[in-house]
């Protein structure tokens, strides 16, 4: 509560390291086999820091999120975005690494605007699923070898996906269960049974 910055830190073995009301940076840290590693309802800036083990890596529930270069494994959901104030918050995930999980990026509520950028997504159930999220860009990403399904678009609207890699998911490449405006430019879909769905 009211950490502000973070910066080397190894934290490990707690319920949730990391539990901020307030705006707060993490930087060069590691946080591992907590319950969870990081659960923010404010402004959140994490770069250069690893997380394992935890049951959320990150969960944001309201306020902008910006990760730069966070690596996030073993966990049940690398990333969560979950606006509980239903608020009009945004993210921006940059050259991060998400393995071993079973959620890479699941977005949901109202978070608007997320950014995915230069961003590995690997060896999850769900690489990226977008529950009602509008607007979001997905650039120069790989979601690859999935258990389900590369990218799922749940009611989303407006979602760019360019320039990225969706490969050998088991089940789907993209599936579009809902949503409207979907955009697919220069990305290349393959080793899926069905590419876009």
């Amino acid at each position: 509560r009211g950490l502000g910055d973070v910066y080397k830190r190894q934290i490990k073995n707690a319920e949730a390291p990391i539990y901020a009301l307030a705006p707060v940076s993490l930087d060069e840290c590691t946080l591992s086999e907590c319950v969870e590693g990081v659960i923010a309802y404010d402004d959140v800036t994490i770069s250069n820091t690893i997380i394992h083990d935890a049951s959320t890596g990150i969960e944001i529930r309201n306020g902008y999120a910006d990760l730069d270069s966070v690596t996030i494994y073993d966990c049940a959901a690398a990333l969560a975005l979950n606006d509980l104030a239903d608020s009009v918050a945004t993210a921006e995930v940059t050259d991060c690494h998400f393995y071993n999980n079973s959620y890479g990026i699941a977005v949901s509520t109202s978070y608007r605007d997320v950014t995915i950028d230069g961003t590995t997504i690997d060896d999850n159930y769900y690489g990226l699923m977008f529950a009602l999220g509008p607007d979001a860009s997905i650039d120069n990403t790989c979601a690859i070898n999935g258990n389900d399904i590369g990218v799922w678009l749940y009611d989303s609207s407006n979602p760019v996906i360019s320039s990225s890699t969706i490969d050998s998911n088991l089940t789907d490449g993209i599936y579009c269960s809902a949503g409207s405006n979907i955009t697919v430019i220069g990305t290349d879909i393959k080793h899926s049974p069905v590419g876009i769905y």
